[in-house]
């Protein structure tokens, strides 16, 4: 009798410290894993926190209908800075890493895609709600300020280009080698062969002629979802300038 009455008293204790433990506070399943990512302020709050964004200026020009800049700032930490002089040239884009400081600045580290110079720019913005503000002093006294807004992709943009008299060979996925233009978007033609730039696209309605450089306006159209190894954009021929 003595040896259950030991037993039983053994067994309440074990209950009662069971029962203090869970109503302890804080306590937590000791299963659980801890987990940043479930928890919205450290993400509100850690510096190097990547958005999926977009911002834009459009900025006058002396001569001309002016300039916009469009910055896109993935998820992925990877950024793209588009300038469109709205002229009959492509955007100049510029891509590259980006990262946020814990004085809600973002530095963006980039190099221009297609002009065979490897120099990275650095360019420093300040977040002011829904503004970014550039530090720098290259865009005058009125400076740069990059407003969010939803992203509109140009269905078409008109371009004129010279096409080299000759072609040139060009790996096009997923067909391989093939004859490909040489293009320029400069003012005058190439006299060097290194100054034309390979050109993979077909041109609607134009007419290839060998031996002749010729000078042509086309329009350019956006591809929606376009396959990952095709081109985002179709093009064709407005006009031969000469």
């Amino acid at each position: 009798m003595q040896k259950n009455l030991l037993l039983a008293a053994g067994l309440g204790l074990v209950l009662m410290s069971a029962c203090q433990s869970s109503t302890t506070p804080g306590n937590t399943d000791s299963t659980a894993t801890f987990n940043p990512a479930n928890d919205t302020n450290m993400i509100a709050t850690t510096p190097g926190t990547v958005y999926a964004d977009y911002y834009e200026a459009k900025l006058p020009a002396a001569s001309g209908p002016g300039r916009i800049i469009g910055l896109s700032l993935r998820a992925t930490g990877d950024a793209e800075l588009t300038t469109d002089y709205q002229n009959y040239q492509p955007e100049i884009v510029q891509i590259g890493p980006y990262e946020q400081g814990a004085d809600s600045t973002i530095k963006l580290t980039l190099t221009t895609v297609g002009s065979g110079n490897d120099k990275k720019e650095t360019m420093v913005f300040k977040r002011e709600g829904e503004v970014l503000v550039y530090q720098g002093k290259d865009f005058g006294s009125d400076g740069l300020k990059l407003t969010k807004k939803e992203k509109q992709v140009p269905e078409e943009k008109e371009l004129i280009m010279w096409v080299n008299k000759k072609k040139t060979k060009c790996t096009v996925p997923p067909g391989g080698p093939r004859d490909c233009y040489q293009i320029s978007y400069d003012k005058v033609a190439p006299t060097a062969d290194k100054d034309w730039q390979s050109f993979s696209n077909e041109i609607e309605g134009f007419t290839f002629q060998e031996g002749k450089v010729q000078h042509i306006k086309v329009q350019r159209r956006s591809v929606v979802a376009p396959p990952a190894d095709a081109s985002p954009y179709t093009y064709k021929l407005l006009e031969v300038v000469k």
